[in-house]
């Protein structure tokens, strides 16, 4: 049998401010006329994160105090690539692509053995994004929005030493919608219609995850001018 032990989040009047140092730097062309590429590269420096870290067990009272502490520092560095073309005036297909790469390292005032805060594989390190939009006549839109996001491999959750996973997923979006009159506008969309429900991330304090369900939705839209 466990022991029914609680954490208590404490308070530190010693912390020093999070710092950052970050560079960007991005370039738009167009290659056709009706093709634009846009490529974004980016570091990020990390000095000072907050993050809590596990006291000494309180035995009377079956509490762990979560202290608040300067615990890690780190880089993360990526490149992301987007692309807008328009084939036909009632065609657009839009591409994006993002890799993320992260290193961290415990700073000195982290002495404890569980690994709370930030980590190399706490975030997906790759992620793609292809939407199509589709005059099929006149008065009707549709749009196709299919993505991809790569495998969460040390997803942790508010228990200590515990670590989850999170599987890569591909997802879909679909919208159709008919305009019979200039300001109004009828629709009908399916969100994450690939799976009946999808695990996407651990929320850092929350113990049970919330995983993203399928759904149907309808909207009316009247524009009014004044």
């Amino acid at each position: 049998p466990t022991l029914p032990f609680s954490f208590v989040l404490t308070g530190n009047n010693q912390l020093d401010p999070e710092e950052q140092y970050s560079a960007e730097l991005g370039y738009r062309f167009w290659p056709l006329k009706e093709l634009s590429v846009d490529m974004t590269v980016f570091y990020n420096d990390y000095d000072n994160i907050v993050a809590p870290q596990p006291g000494a067990v309180n035995l009377a009272t079956l509490q762990v105090p979560l202290i608040f502490s300067n615990a890690e520092q780190g880089e993360t560095w990526g490149f992301e690539l987007a692309t807008d073309w328009r084939p036909l005036d009632s065609t657009r297909l839009q591409l994006s692509y993002s890799y993320l790469h992260s290193n961290f390292t415990r700073t000195a005032a982290n002495t404890s053995p569980v690994p709370f805060g930030l980590g190399d594989n706490r975030n997906p390190h790759h992620q793609l994004s292809i939407r199509l939009s589709q005059d099929i006549a006149r008065d009707i839109h549709t749009d196709l929005w299919l993505r991809y996001t790569s495998a969460i491999d040390e997803a942790f959750t508010s228990l200590p030493n515990i670590v989850r996973s999170v599987d890569h997923y591909w997802q879909l979006d679909a919208r159709i919608a008919w305009t019979p009159l200039k300001q109004l506008e009828l629709s009908l969309a399916g969100r994450n219609l690939l799976n009946n429900s999808q695990l996407e991330f651990y929320e850092e304090f929350g113990t049970f995850p919330t995983q993203v369900q399928r759904s149907v939705y309808g909207q009316i839209r009247y524009q009014f001018e004044f």
